[in-house]
């Protein structure tokens, strides 16, 4: 009897330190990938802050400062409630966390999910997907997708766990929404800020029965300025370097004339359709016999 008593003791204190070798290292590979995150949420926050000075600069950009500041005020809300939630973490995860605590926690991020998308459609279809992670990392703390509480499984080690990735992936979404803040201020412009119409023609005098040509375009020969042009009322698609090339016999009569060029193009830079109109003149002089 006390044989078996001993080798029961004997497998339980076998157990024991297998048990305890194995929690170590599982507490050693955890704080591992903790530290990971804090290092991850570092960079994060750096390009996070890069990109809001970005368009804090923006507000001042004569090109961008009418539409700038409704997207920077929003970057600095996000940024501002992304704060707010990170801070919450970090403040109730220095105590031994209960399901009060947590569930505070996991009711706040519903709640920074819905200001930051703000049953704002595009933000809904752009984001949506990405906010639902945080239903899974909460479901691993016993937490379900419906906003219920139930009984947390998770040991204090675990919790820790589940929270670094919590923040870290907090801090993606921020980057993510700010970024999408600032694109929606950019301009788009094909190497130059301005249009100007272009139209040349082969010669200013001509003989009776010969040839004018006229080439016309908008700024650098622009395809996405989208140019409609007309010669004297004919219109004239673009070639494959971007502009209209026109020719016509000459009246046999001498005498000064004209053809009318009419070019209406969209203006990417103020955003509106233009028209530019120009006279192209030459004379038809006799030539001398």
């Amino acid at each position: 009897m006390f044989a078996i008593i001993r080798n029961v003791h004997l497998v339980f204190i076998i157990s024991f330190l297998f048990y305890s070798c194995k929690t170590d290292k599982t507490n050693e590979i955890n704080q591992q990938i903790i530290q990971s995150f804090k290092e991850s949420d570092i960079t994060i926050n750096q390009s996070t802050a890069s990109v809001l000075k970005s368009l804090e600069d923006k507000t001042f950009d004569p090109v961008t400062m009418e539409i700038a500041p409704s997207w920077y005020k929003k970057a600095v809300t996000v940024n501002n409630i992304t704060n707010n939630l990170i801070n919450l973490i970090d403040t109730l995860s220095k105590r031994n966390l209960a399901e009060e605590e947590l569930s505070i926690i996991y009711n706040k991020t519903l709640e920074y999910k819905s200001n930051v998308l703000e049953n704002n459609e595009e933000l809904i279809n752009t984001f949506e997907r990405d906010f639902n992670v945080l239903n899974h990392i909460f479901s691993l703390s016993g937490i379900d997708s419906s906003g219920k509480t139930s009984d947390f499984k998770n040991s204090e080690k675990n919790t820790g766990l589940v929270l670094a990735t919590l923040k870290n992936k907090i801090r993606i979404l921020e980057n993510k929404v700010i970024h999408f803040f600032n694109l929606k201020t950019s301009v788009i412009i094909d190497d130059f800020q301005s249009y100007s119409m272009i139209a040349a023609q082969n010669a200013n005098t001509l003989s009776p029965g010969s040839l004018l040509e006229i080439k016309a375009g908008i700024g650098a020969f622009s395809f996405s300025s989208r140019p409609i042009i007309s010669f004297g009322g004919t219109t004239v698609p673009l070639n494959e370097s971007g502009y209209a090339s026109f020719s016509k016999k000459v009246p046999d009569n001498p005498g000064n004339y004209k053809i009318p060029v009419r070019i209406s193009f969209f203006n990417q830079t103020t955003g509106k359709d233009e028209v530019k109109l120009v006279n192209i003149e030459y004379k038809v002089v006799k030539q001398c016999d």
